[in-house]
This record gives C-alpha cells, sequence and structure tokens, in this order.
C-alpha cells in the first residue's frame, strides 16, 4: 500500500527500521501522537514503545495522559 497522498500532511516520520520480534512480541508500529508542543501521547503501543519514549524523554517531550 502506498501512503504518498499523506505525505503533504505529515510534520514529522521517524523510521527506526525494521519490525523486530521482541521477547516474543512482533506488534505492528509503536504510533505517536506529537501535536502538541513538546508532549507526546501514546496512541497505540508496539514493538517500540520502550525505545521511542526513551528517544521522546531524551528530548525532553512530557507524556499527556487521557
Amino acid at each position: 500500500m502506498d501512503f504518498r497522498n499523506l505525505w503533504p500532511s505529515l510534520d514529522l516520520i521517524i523510521d527506526a527500521g525494521p519490525i523486530i520480534q521482541n521477547q516474543g512480541n512482533r506488534n505492528g508500529s509503536t504510533i505517536v501522537d506529537l501535536s502538541v508542543k513538546g508532549e507526546y501521547k501514546i496512541v497505540r503501543d508496539g514493538c517500540a514503545k520502550d525505545q521511542t519514549v526513551k528517544i521522546l524523554k531524551e528530548f525532553g517531550l512530557k507524556e499527556i495522559h487521557d
């Protein structure tokens, strides 16, 4: 499937490589909402959640909770 029609609407894409099996977990992508400056919200957990959260925190972003 091709998502080129969405590209003009995106501000940022982070690609950390292929999905790998992590401790028996082969979930899909971790989806993050970055629409609020300086904050993030995990929309969907995925196989890269822990690594993603670590990077976001290293850049000083704060997690939004519902």
